[in-house]
């Protein structure tokens, strides 16, 4: 990963570049990894304050390790605003890149907040990628996700719809090499991963809520997900649907165990918490696919 992040990161030299979600876990990590990369302007954009609050007092704090000054600009707002969008691309005249990280992911609250899902995740891509093809935007990332495969949640279906999306958008204006789609599974301590839900669990002595025993799920660190996604910037094809080489599927039981066996060897609990199967819940799969 060394070796792609290095290379990969002087397409992004003296370049313009909107992440949205940039408050987000996704988006917080490619904003730190293209610090690196001595762009012209970063424009970070995110509608939770305390997210953007946070990351401009990280941003802050570590700026002074960058050689090169360069600009930054926190937005506050939501991009399916329809003026915040348009703001942001008047007023930054020429965007090379969008790396389109902002969605609602969470499955079960997509079960229950159909309306929200749809316009946030699928509208907001539809316009976000109207702008840009119409500012000239040089390379769209678009953030997408292993539930889009065969979907059965409200927020795999507003992905798969997303990237068809892209995909007539990218046929009808005859692009070349503009949008990129990127898959891939759970990122270990992204917002909502099961990974610090199971910590906390455990250092409260349990239960540790599992919803089947066959569940099964691909993770990969945040870490070296963003230096993929970077990387994807410089392969050349006309439109496509990059897939993350995730590594191997683990069972959520057994993620479980060895995090207990974890704490228990240190000494960090006494006993071995209870594991009790909830079921699955509504747009949840047993496995994900590819």
């Amino acid at each position: 990963s060394r070796k792609i992040k290095n290379k990969s990161l002087r397409y992004y030299n003296n370049k313009t570049i909107l992440i949205t979600g940039a408050g987000g876990s996704i988006g917080k990590n490619l904003f730190f990894e293209l610090l690196n990369s001595n762009p012209k302007k970063i424009i970070l954009a995110e509608q939770d304050e305390f997210k953007l609050f946070n990351l401009k007092k990280e941003y802050e704090n570590r700026k002074s390790k960058f050689s090169k000054s360069f600009d930054v600009l926190f937005n506050l707002g939501n991009l399916a605003n329809d003026q915040f969008l348009k703001n942001i691309f008047l007023e930054n005249k020429k965007i090379d890149y969008v790396l389109h990280a902002a969605a609602y992911k969470h499955v079960v609250l997509g079960e229950e907040n159909v309306l929200s899902f749809v316009k946030n995740n699928i509208f907001l891509t539809y316009n976000l990628a109207k702008i840009s093809i119409k500012y000239n935007v040089k390379k769209f990332i678009f953030i997408s996700t292993d539930k889009a495969v065969n979907p059965q949640s409200v927020m795999g279906f507003s992905k798969s719809i997303c990237e068809k999306i892209l995909i007539d958008l990218n046929n009808k204006n005859n692009l070349k090499n503009v949008f990129k789609i990127v898959r891939f599974g759970n990122v270990i301590n992204s917002d909502g991963s099961v990974l610090p839900i199971f910590e906390n669990q455990i250092l409260n002595g349990g239960p540790i809520t599992i919803t089947h025993k066959n569940a099964s799920r691909y993770f990969m660190s945040i870490k070296n997900a963003c230096q993929l996604v970077l990387h994807t910037i410089e392969i050349n094809k006309k439109i496509g649907i990059f897939i993350l080489d995730m590594g191997k599927s683990y069972k959520i039981l057994h993620v479980a165990k060895s995090m207990i066996n974890f704490y228990l060897s240190r000494n960090k609990i006494s006993t071995r918490p209870k594991i009790i199967f909830i079921g699955l819940q509504k747009g949840e799969k047993i496995k994900e696919e590819l």
